[in-house]
């Protein structure tokens, strides 16, 4: 037996046991808020600036869209793609 199925099952049932023992806490304590960069919430201890925001959604974008080029490249070379009519498909 491979031992990524054995730690993903045991991983598996960490996190349903985790999940299902924080249930009683939810409806005590609500801990879900909307957080947006550069906006104090009243009551919470977490404020993000917003420089530190924009700089976290532009690495992102950066990261993603530098994925669309890199699968682009991956047909074009590998799978023998040369045009751009089948990029819309994915």
């Amino acid at each position: 037996m491979n031992v990524g199925i054995v730690v993903a099952f045991g991983a598996m049932i960490f996190i349903t046991y985790t999940l299902l023992s924080s249930i009683p806490n939810a409806f005590e304590t609500p801990t879900v808020l909307i957080l947006i960069p550069g906006v104090d919430v009243p009551g919470s201890p977490i404020y993000v600036p917003l420089v530190y925001g924009l700089l976290g959604l532009a690495s992102v974008i950066l990261v993603h869209e530098f994925s669309h080029a890199a699968h682009w490249h991956h047909l074009k070379e590998c799978q023998g793609y040369d045009n751009a009519e089948h990029l819309w498909l994915g």
